[in-house]
């Protein structure tokens, strides 16, 4: 066959041919369509660094406020071990002999311990 037979029969076949339509915004929407994910992806994760922020801070205020209840327990055990040891040397008695001082004792400590464990347990998310 002839090149300019073989040309003929193309053009003949692609005159028979329905015109194709081309879209060319396809790649104009795939991009449209990326930068939508992209920004829901980081309003997302801004929305997250907002909420943990507000996390932190609400960690941070209940540490103080672990704190300061405690503080003020240990006030409380200060004040009355003292005025409890003033009157038992008036007495001429042992602290340790007034009922339940032991326990006083005792449960000071216990506070702390377990202020300490939340402080450092609430620490992990800060």
């Amino acid at each position: 066959m002839s090149k300019e037979k073989a040309l003929k029969i193309i053009n003949e076949y692609l005159a028979k041919q329905e015109p194709q339509k081309i879209d060319l915004s396809i790649a104009s929407d795939a991009i449209s369509n990326m930068f939508k994910a992209i920004e829901k992806i980081y309003r997302n994760a801004e929305d997250l660094v907002d909420e943990f922020e507000n996390n932190k801070k609400r960690t941070q205020r209940q540490i103080s406020s672990v704190e300061k209840s405690y503080d003020k327990a240990a006030k409380i055990y200060k004040d009355t071990t003292t005025d409890l040891q003033k009157k038992a040397s008036e007495l001429g008695i042992s602290p340790n002999s007034i009922p339940d001082f032991d326990k006083l004792v005792s449960r000071i400590s216990f506070l702390e311990r377990k202020k300490n464990e939340i402080i450092s347990n609430l620490k992990k998310y800060i």
